[in-house]
């Protein structure tokens, strides 16, 4: 018998319940960031871009002509003026936010997602504001859309610990079958992203701040340490084919980075976006929703774009038909289904629980 979704929509946020533990976060820095008057986003006074001074290419960094531009990461650029910075951390900090999306991943460590758009709607406009989808366009070289709802604003938090202390962290996709944790995996261990591309933005004061960088290696397998970005910068990375790292800072500083997700806007363009890092530290049946709507979206506009196509070249030629060319954009469609099963697996770690009945 197929298997069958239900969702309870008050809950389609909310964390599996077998990460949920016990908020391992200091309350004065809760207390501080919930300080300021709450108000809606403005592009006008809350964005601030510069260029930055380099975007490093693929071919720079030994990968050769991979993913879907030749934009590999940026230097930080400014992105989001202070006033930004003090209402997106006003939202990841509220009861609702914490309460229901945050999850720890080791002793000093947590992350929050699954937040945009209910809990923080002044993230999400900033987020998925023109001004902003353009901006990070241009710095990675090809139009993009934020991927799905679920991964705008994921946040990750690192906290002074004690020097010579280790924690051992899982990272993303690295879970084993069946075993189960009382952190979630973190972005603090070796990874490629689910999405073509990220961008990352700093929501701690990074002033005399050791550590806090990203380590991305290259093609010829050398490790380069991109400089980390400043509070209300940001970096953009093409994350899906670069495996890279981010470090935790020493000493007595926070560190709080801000991740959203980025897709090729157009529903032509080669779209690989793999779920193996999201699935762990997501509430399954929402994720699978948003990931099937849009690339359901995209093969529905495929479909249009070929039925128009044939409709021109048989008025053109009514006495032809290409069929080679019709078998060549059929396998390719195949593909793009074949992605979406190898995608959509049945999870049973944690689908038990959510409606899923065989």
């Amino acid at each position: 018998m197929p298997h069958r979704v239900s969702i309870d929509a008050a809950e389609a946020h909310i964390l599996p319940t077998k990460h949920r533990k016990d908020i391992n976060l200091p309350q004065q820095m809760i207390d501080e960031a919930r300080q300021p008057q709450r108000i809606p986003f403005s592009a006008e006074k809350h964005l601030r871009f510069q260029e930055p001074e380099k975007i490093h290419t693929t071919q720079e960094l030994g990968l050769g002509k991979v993913g879907i531009s030749d934009h590999a990461v940026t230097e930080p650029f400014s992105i989001f003026t202070p006033e930004a910075i003090q209402q997106i951390r006003a939202e990841i900090f509220s009861d609702e936010v914490l309460n229901q999306h945050y999850c720890p991943t080791s002793p000093t460590s947590g992350q929050i997602r699954g937040h945009c758009p209910t809990a923080a709607p002044f993230t999400y406009a900033a987020w998925t504001s023109p001004e902003v989808v353009a901006w990070v366009s241009k710095m990675a070289g090809v139009e993009l859309v934020p991927a799905i709802d679920y991964d705008i604003g994921h946040v990750n938090i690192a906290l002074p610990k004690p020097d010579g202390v280790e924690e051992k962290i899982v990272a993303p996709g690295e879970q084993k079958e069946g075993e189960v944790s009382e952190y979630c995996e973190s972005a603090f261990g070796w990874h490629t992203d689910s999405y073509a591309f990220v961008c990352v933005a700093m929501l701690s004061d990074c002033t005399g701040m050791v550590g806090g960088e990203t380590f991305i290696r290259t093609g010829t397998g050398e490790v380069m340490k991109a400089r980390g970005p400043q509070l209300g910068t940001a970096v953009v990375m093409q994350g899906a084919y670069l495996p890279h790292q981010a470090t935790a800072a020493r000493g007595n500083h926070e560190r709080i980075s801000m991740v959203t997700s980025w897709r090729p806007k157009c529903p032509l363009m080669k779209d690989h976006t793999m779920m193996r890092g999201t699935k762990n530290i997501s509430h399954l049946p929402m994720l699978y929703h948003q990931y099937a709507e849009y690339r359901m979206e995209n093969l529905e506009e495929r479909v249009r774009r070929e039925a128009r196509s044939l409709r021109k070249r048989r008025a053109l030629e009514p006495e032809k038909f290409d069929v080679v060319r019709m078998r060549t954009w059929l396998e390719e469609q195949r593909d793009y289904i074949d992605d979406m099963l190898r995608e959509l697996q049945v999870d049973r770690r944690v689908l038990g629980s959510y409606g899923f009945e065989t």
